[in-house]
């Protein structure tokens, strides 16, 4: 009996933190060791997406002492930068979309952090402004960034950070420009 047959072949690669990943598309794999463990050369947005994680929980585990969440420190730190904004603007700013900004507001707004003034209810046109206590936390955040930064900047050359940073925002703003 002759006929087409199907060979299954799973690679499992094991991270650094001990966790079992099952690669797929094995066919067209290549592998980059990396600090110790291999990665998809190929997997571009999963490098970036995990990456993204791993500062992201630097900076939770920062912000918890101050009671507050990323996206929150990432509004505070928009209106410490320039105040009053709409929340139009913040958002573009940071990149941010509307639910989590919407709630990284009202959030603020109950901790008394910032205040809503002009028209809260129609938030196209309310102005939100940092209050004293949303000021000092505002500078806060300000250190915790300069020390992630530096823990961060630690890990590439400047060189490698700038071409990162470059082709980030080349893609950002294809995006962008996509939309437009």
């Amino acid at each position: 009996m002759c006929g087409d047959v199907t060979i299954t072949i799973s690679v499992f690669v094991v991270d650094k933190n001990g966790t079992l990943l099952q690669l797929t598309n094995t066919d067209q794999l290549y592998f980059t060791p990396i600090s110790g463990y291999l990665v998809l050369r190929r997997s571009l947005s999963l490098l970036l997406t995990k990456a993204a994680r791993v500062i992201t929980k630097k900076y939770q585990r920062e912000f918890i002492p101050l009671g507050i969440t990323v996206p929150q420190a990432t509004v505070l730190g928009a209106l410490f930068a320039k105040s009053p904004m709409t929340q139009s603007i913040i958002g573009t700013i940071n990149l941010m979309d509307k639910a989590t900004l919407s709630t990284a507001i009202r959030q603020l707004r109950d901790k008394k952090l910032i205040e809503t003034t002009g028209l809260a209810h129609d938030a196209r046109f309310a102005l939100h402004t940092l209050t004293a206590i949303g000021n000092t936390r505002a500078e806060q955040i300000v250190q915790i960034e300069n020390k992630v930064k530096v823990e961060l900047e630690q890990m590439a050359s400047p060189e490698i950070i700038e071409q990162v940073h470059a082709y980030l925002a080349a893609i950002l703003q294809a995006e962008r420009e996509d939309l437009d």
